[in-house]
């Protein structure tokens, strides 16, 4: 079975294109499973912003845009939705 457990969006700021054109792609080349896992947001000072994650504001709109593309594809592809997580 194909998976793919590790996909960003463009709201990480080093990935390009939009989580549609991720879905149909995986769906296309015969993907059954894709898990996003944009890095977790971080609240950091007014001072700093972040290269690699989302601001804070951006994860409600990361969850409910996967959930409604994650029922409107659920017949052909298993999506799940989470973070990558560092850790020290």
């Amino acid at each position: 079975m194909l998976a793919n457990y590790h996909t960003h969006t463009v709201r990480c700021q080093h990935a390009s294109g939009s989580e549609r054109e991720y879905i149909e792609s995986a769906i296309k080349n015969g993907f059954k499973i894709l898990g996003f896992s944009d890095h977790v947001p971080q609240p950091y000072p007014d001072s700093y912003s972040s290269h690699i994650r989302m601001k804070m504001e951006e994860a409600e709109n990361y969850t409910d845009t996967l959930v409604k593309l994650r029922d409107e594809y659920k017949n052909d592809i298993q999506i799940f939705i989470g973070y990558e997580v560092e850790y020290t």
